[in-house]
């Protein structure tokens, strides 16, 4: 096996932090979570996901289980898995809250524990880039899935320029992990080409840019609005579409046997 690159105890240090600042505990759900349970909703209906009764989730990095009990909403066997023991009891006292009955465990991405071939779904919100090398964690992720077993993940856009000006002042200010790396969805794709098909990149967060509020520009609210169109209507005009969005939405499928590329 592949030795992996990231560090474990700083990984599992950092989130343990992060589910404890008190910005998070007042925040919509008062748990740690990626997006806001709306934003969720919109990921899963963009991208057809519903888990019904006999079909097997798994939601990878479920920080504090918003994503991992919109799974369950429906039914099946959903299990959200993160490094952060913290993070998996904040996410399991949510659960008796919300409508889903998920299970939670701590559980280190590159080795899950599941059996070959067991899951319909694995969804990962802002997981991979944590990763130095995420081969190791792709590579999971196909043993895990059944043929024709859906891959979704949500991910910082490298592509997009705001995010990186975004990402590079939070960094210079301590406030990423030491593990993160910015992914672009096109390399994503061609890294998963082989053993997956039917690839949808949807742009999110169009209208989003991060770096004005990490310089502070959102305090003039009129300046800020003027510069925050002025550049999502510059980023649409002269750039791809691939590049709109601060985050993509990349999903595919497992391919079976049959239409496996050699």
């Amino acid at each position: 096996m592949k030795i992996s690159r990231q560090d474990k105890a700083i990984e599992k240090e950092f989130w343990d932090e992060e589910a404890l600042k008190e910005k998070y505990l007042h925040y919509e759900k008062g748990v740690y979570c990626a997006f806001r349970e709306s934003e969720y909703d919109t990921i899963f209906k963009k991208a057809g996901v519903k888990i019904l009764p006999g079909m097997v989730a798994v939601d990878i990095g479920c920080a504090g289980g918003v994503s991992t009990c919109l799974l369950a909403e429906n039914g099946g066997r959903v299990f959200g898995f993160d490094i952060s023991p913290l993070l998996i009891e904040k996410a399991t006292e949510y659960a008796k809250t919300a409508k889903g009955h998920p299970s939670f465990l701590v559980a280190d991405a590159e080795k899950l524990p599941l059996e070959d071939s067991s899951c319909d779904l694995c969804f990962l919100s802002g997981v991979l880039h944590h990763f130095p090398d995420n081969s190791q964690i792709l590579k999971e992720i196909t043993r895990v899935l059944k043929p024709e077993g859906r891959l979704l993940a949500v991910e910082p856009n490298l592509l997009n320029l705001s995010y990186r000006a975004s990402f590079w002042l939070s960094r210079r200010r301590g406030e990423t992990s030491p593990n993160e790396y910015p992914i672009s969805p096109l390399k994503l794709k061609g890294k998963l080409e082989k053993e997956f098909y039917n690839f949808e990149i949807t742009p999110f967060r169009v209208n989003d840019v991060p770096v004005l509020r990490q310089l502070g520009l959102n305090k003039v609210k009129w300046f800020y609005n003027i510069l925050q169109k002025t550049i999502i209507g510059m980023n649409k005009t002269f750039t791809s579409p691939v590049r709109h969005g601060t985050f993509f939405i990349l999903s595919c499928r497992k391919r079976g046997q049959s239409d496996s590329v050699s």
